[in-house]
């Protein structure tokens, strides 16, 4: 009887034993785990954070992206408006220039640009923005706005014509020499610009002086057609004298101009 008591206080002991110490080692061993899953975490909000960093990142650029787009959109209607300001002013003060001569007074005129030019050995013409839709015809004549004499219509489409310039051969103007009584006919001669023709011997004229239209035709008087750039004297027996013109026109930029209707 003593005995079995001493077995069951021996096996209880025995139990409690390996209680105690499954308890230490599961306690050893859960105290890893918590290292272990610790430094999981850590990891993965590391990792949550740099992505999140990224991200902000990337919402940054997009935001400078769409602000960069939006300020140059901005720039450009700026630009434009700018663009057509200058324009507006541009044809106030063409508008204005005309108005104030005397030779366009009494005229219609519609105001044009010139958008190419063809000079060739058959001809030398230009083309402007306007059209029969616009109310040019064929004849009319072509100025800018400070009165030199450009041209003369010659061919008409709906949204354009063509004039031909008149350093054109064929073309034949009245002139005479500004503040003088001679007088004489402007011939176009292509690339030499004008011949001053029926200039006779006597007839006061030298170089530098400044030929304008007399009004004996077509043209309006007053018109500037340009300076005597050089004069050859004739032969003997000869009645004119040799007299070249250099065009006015040449001595300014060509952009706007006027077409005198008819």
């Amino acid at each position: 009887m003593k005995s079995l008591k001493l077995w069951s206080l021996f096996f209880i002991f025995l139990i409690v034993a390996l209680l105690v110490f499954f308890i230490f080692l599961g306690s050893f061993r859960l105290g890893d785990y918590s290292a272990s899953i610790k430094n999981i975490r850590v990891s993965f909000f590391s990792k949550i954070n740099v992505f999140s960093s990224f991200l902000s990142k990337i919402e940054r650029i997009s935001k400078l992206t769409k602000e960069n787009m939006f300020l140059k959109n901005e720039n450009t209607k700026l630009l434009s408006l700018l663009a057509s300001q200058d324009e507006l002013q541009d044809q106030i003060n063409f508008l204005r220039e005309s108005l104030d001569l005397d030779i366009f007074s009494g005229h219609k005129f519609i105001d044009a640009r010139i958008f190419n030019f063809q000079f060739t050995p058959e001809g030398h013409h230009f083309l402007i923005n306007k059209g029969g839709e616009s109310g040019i015809k064929i004849g009319d004549i072509i100025v800018v706005s400070t009165g030199i004499l450009l041209g003369v219509v010659d061919n008409v489409d709906e949204g354009f014509s063509r004039a031909s310039l008149i350093t054109n051969s064929g073309s034949k103007i009245t002139v005479k020499v500004l503040g003088k009584n001679t007088t004489g006919i402007a011939r176009g001669f292509l690339n030499e610009g004008l011949r001053l023709d029926f200039i006779s011997q006597n007839d006061q004229i030298v170089e530098g002086d400044t030929i304008i239209t007399n009004g004996n035709d077509m043209f309006p008087p007053g018109l500037l057609i340009g300076k005597v750039s050089n004069i050859i004297f004739a032969d003997d027996g000869d009645l004119f004298k040799k007299v070249i013109l250099e065009p006015e026109f040449k001595k300014i930029n060509l952009d706007r101009v006027l077409i005198l209707t008819q």
